[in-house]
């Protein structure tokens, strides 16, 4: 049996098993709204951080935030 490039350069080649794992949106809006209560002003990064999920979670999670009118943007 021949050894591909991918197992040379130890590629994964499937996921993570943390990246198997999501949170509910509902959870994560309560999360940020809670660090921003308490930070006032925070990056994306810093909230990715503080959320420990997956920054495309975090995103959809503060899109809705701001269709809702909870949280808004600004630029830095």
């Amino acid at each position: 049996m021949s050894e591909g490039y991918e197992d040379k350069e130890w590629v994964v080649k499937g996921p993570h098993a943390s990246m198997v794992i999501t949170h509910p949106v509902e959870l994560l809006e309560e999360k940020i709204l809670s660090l921003l209560k308490s930070h006032r002003e925070m990056r994306l990064s810093q909230i990715w951080l503080k959320c420990n999920c997956h920054l495309w979670e975090v995103s959809q999670a503060l899109k809705r935030l701001k269709e809702k009118g909870l949280i808004e943007e600004r630029a830095p």
